[in-house]
């Protein structure tokens, strides 16, 4: 049929546990899909016939070899470079494909985006090789300066998701030319390509091409021998053009002279400023005390969040901090965490335990930061009466945008409140400028190393790369500007002591600390295993956490509390991270592909 158009972050069981869940769900929904499924395109060949009329017919026959199951292919085709495409077709040897959208293998559809015209083409396929033709007229696609004609053409876009291997591209004109008169080059960086003319056509082959780079094609030849074309403002005499075309690289060749060096020299300097600003800036203070190795108690009564402040550069991030406090207003009385069994799965239900937060009824704030009463002012907020499950607190809604959008926004206030009261606390030398100033010069070498890399890509990419490695260690040394008070590094090396017990699960064992070890774990970026060595040597019993609410006869033992803390941890945490695609000039045609 003919057409027309117009132009907490540790690997658990718990997370396998999910990912296995996911995949097998997967599986039952598409059994094909999760199978390993790839496929090539071993052959292209096209042929773009010049009429005399002006018009040019392009056939493309493509060749698939698929591994699996597949049902469709589509290929964009750019709305640039022509006025009008016409009579698309599809076929396979001597089949001609139906043109509806019923999706049904032999048939094929056409969608006119605004700037792509994409053809998909249905069929059934399973671990075998397919060719399939596509043809089209394009209107409009010559472009003249009343001497000479041009036809610019991208044979393939920079969008297919695979390589194309064995191509052969053939332009055939209407009359033979002398050697003089037809004028073609690629413009492309496919592996040995070839160009040759001769008479009235122009033949390029490739070994092959990948999918995110472009294969265009600029032919050259008398305005007389075609009926139609669409004038240029742009002189199309070809030697004009190739003069220019050598002018233009001997410009950048110059230039790339000049830039290789100067890269290196710059990635140099990067880290040479980066070293002397951690070097006058950077200095740790010398403290003439004694710090224990360990403590087995923790140093102050500090909120966990102001804790994990402290060490936010190396173990704690900003969802153990929050967790953690979580945990620790649990412990204070303001929630319970309940243990449940709830049936879940999709197809067979079966029961699991679950864990739940709850609202007491405790309202005296007096002990707590400001801070933490927003928090405890939140989550009344997302609980609203009833037990949550702790990975569905902050699951938003399609219908709750502006909830998440104010939870975004009270996210980055909250953390920034802790860190004005922290910074209060003159724990940290004012190192502002410094630190703003390495970031500034680090960020703009780290920009003109992408340049560098990109200008230079064909003349020499190596001092590009170097200086977007440089820069990108020297941004990350501005960690080191980030230096502590003496009283700032005496508060730090109790809480490290401290951590190090945690680690080692050497800490006291009295039963009022044992939740508070547990909270300050979270605060302090234990993994699992760590969790596990600290769970395990303190051996919580259920009058130790009141504030945690078992089954009767579900009470883990200590091997297996771990579990239980740090599912309930990656389950908070997960709903929090949840929670927060002119002619004569510009070369028209391919964009890109796809199967499926």
């Amino acid at each position: 049929m003919k057409t027309m158009m117009k132009a907490y972050h540790t690997p658990s069981a718990f997370l396998f546990f999910l990912l296995v869940i996911a995949g097998g769900f997967t599986l039952l929904l598409h059994p094909a899909d999760a199978l390993a499924k790839d496929y090539e395109i071993p052959a292209l060949r096209i042929v773009a016939e010049i009429r005399p009329s002006g018009e040019v017919f392009i056939t493309e026959e493509r060749t698939f070899r698929f591994e699996g199951s597949y049902s469709w292919f589509e290929q964009d085709i750019r709305k640039l470079g022509f006025r009008e495409i016409r009579e698309i077709e599809v076929r396979e040897g001597g089949q001609q494909f139906r043109f509806e959208d019923s999706n049904e293998p032999g048939t094929y559809s056409i969608r006119d985006g605004n700037r792509v015209v994409t053809i998909r083409t249905n069929f059934s396929a399973q671990d075998e090789s397919r060719t399939f033709t596509l043809s089209y007229i394009l209107e409009g696609a010559l472009a003249s300066d009343g001497e000479w004609a041009e036809f610019y053409w991208a044979f393939l876009g920079s969008d297919w998701d695979r390589a194309h291997q064995n191509i052969e591209i053939e332009i055939v004109l209407p009359e033979g030319l002398s050697a003089d008169e037809l004028i073609a080059w690629p413009e492309t960086r496919a592996q040995n390509a070839q160009l040759s003319t001769e008479s009235n056509r122009v033949l390029f082959t490739a070994e092959r091409n990948r999918g995110d780079r472009a294969l265009r094609i600029r032919t050259f030849f008398p305005e007389r021998l075609v009926e139609n074309t669409v004038p240029s403002e742009a002189t199309l005499n070809p030697f004009v053009i190739m003069q220019e075309r050598e002018e233009a690289e001997l410009r950048k060749a110059r230039m790339s002279a000049f830039l290789i060096p100067l890269g290196w020299v710059l990635a140099a300097a990067s880290l040479v400023f980066a070293m002397v600003l951690v070097l006058k800036f950077g200095g740790r203070p010398q403290l003439a005390e004694h710090f224990p190795e360990m403590l087995e108690t923790p140093p102050s009564e500090m909120p966990p969040a102001m804790v994990g402040w402290l060490f936010r550069n190396l173990y704690s991030d900003h969802n153990s901090r929050f967790v953690a406090t979580i945990f620790d207003l649990s412990r204070k009385g303001y929630f319970r965490i309940v243990q449940e069994r709830e049936e879940t799965g999709t197809f067979r239900k079966k029961e699991t335990e679950v864990y739940l937060l709850e609202r007491t009824g405790k309202t005296d704030y007096s002990g707590l930061k400001s801070w933490e009463t927003e928090v405890v002012t939140l989550l009344e907020g997302r609980l609203n009466g009833e037990k949550k499950r702790l990975n569905k607190l902050f699951d938003f809604s399609s219908k709750e945008h502006k909830a998440q959008t104010a939870f975004t926004t009270w996210w980055s206030k909250w953390f920034s409140e802790i860190g004005l009261e922290a910074r209060a606390n003159n724990w940290m030398v004012d190192n502002t400028k410094p630190i703003v100033l390495n970031m500034l010069v680090q960020a703009m070498l780290f920009l003109f190393g992408f340049f560098l890399l990109i200008y230079n890509s064909e003349a020499g990419p190596a001092s590009g790369v170097a200086l977007l490695i440089a820069s990108g260690l020297a941004l990350v040394l501005t960690i080191a500007l980030n230096v502590r008070t003496e009283e700032g590094e005496r508060v730090y090396r109790r809480w490290k002591a401290y951590r190090l017990a945690l680690t080692e699960g050497r800490v006291s064992m009295k039963p009022e600390l044992k939740g508070l070890h547990i909270v300050y774990a979270i605060a302090l970026g234990l993994n699992k295993k760590k969790m596990g060595t600290l769970i395990e040597s303190i051996n919580p019993q259920p009058d130790d956490l009141t504030w945690m609410f078992f089954m009767p006869g579900f009470f883990p033992n200590a091997a297996l509390f771990s579990n239980v803390v740090h599912t309930a941890v990656v389950s908070t945490t997960t709903s929090i991270s949840t929670g927060t695609g002119a002619v004569g000039g510009a070369a028209g045609g391919g964009g890109g592909g796809r199967a499926g």
